[in-house]
């Protein structure tokens, strides 16, 4: 298991010994010292981390990571794109999710935020903006705390809150 360099990013491959001659299937250029059944063995292929990541990385070059990651799960090799935050946002498979919102802030405007990251009952609850500072004082302190208008007043006026 590694990152490898594509042309815009990088991958994450998860190559066991099953995967091996998948990879290697795929790849038809591949150096032919790799088809020595010496390196289906992972534990083999970690102690070269060396030249296999440098021959792994001759072939991953070549793509660009989302089109090799289709590749890789379509031959069933574990693959992955590394997503930058702007990748992750324009992500299909997230959009159609539904993960971002637009919210509107009282000061800041509209924007795009993270909603909730999981659903109950197949939906997602409703992001909201941050309050104000001191948006919710007097529901504070008057609805959970007890104080009466007059003490709130009182903090108010000693800049208490």
């Amino acid at each position: 298991m590694n990152l490898f360099q594509c042309k815009n990013g990088w991958i994450s491959l998860f190559v066991t010994q099953t995967h091996w001659p998948l990879l290697l299937k795929v790849w038809p250029d591949h150096d032919p010292e790799l088809d020595d059944p010496k390196w289906i063995n992972s534990n083999l292929r970690r102690q070269h981390a060396d030249y296999i990541n440098a021959q792994v990385t001759s072939f991953t070059s070549r793509f660009l990571k989302e089109d090799l990651a289709e590749l890789m799960q379509k031959q069933g090799i574990p693959g992955l794109p590394v997503n930058s935050p702007s990748d992750f946002m324009k992500d299909s498979h997230i959009q159609a999710r539904g993960f971002f919102a637009n919210v509107h802030h009282p000061v800041l405007g509209s924007f795009v935020q993270p909603g909730t990251p999981f659903m109950v009952d197949g939906r997602r609850s409703a992001p909201s903006s941050a309050p104000l500072l001191g948006q919710h004082n007097d529901e504070i302190l008057r609805g959970e705390l007890g104080l009466s208008a007059n003490e709130v007043a009182v903090l108010a006026a000693e800049k208490v809150v």
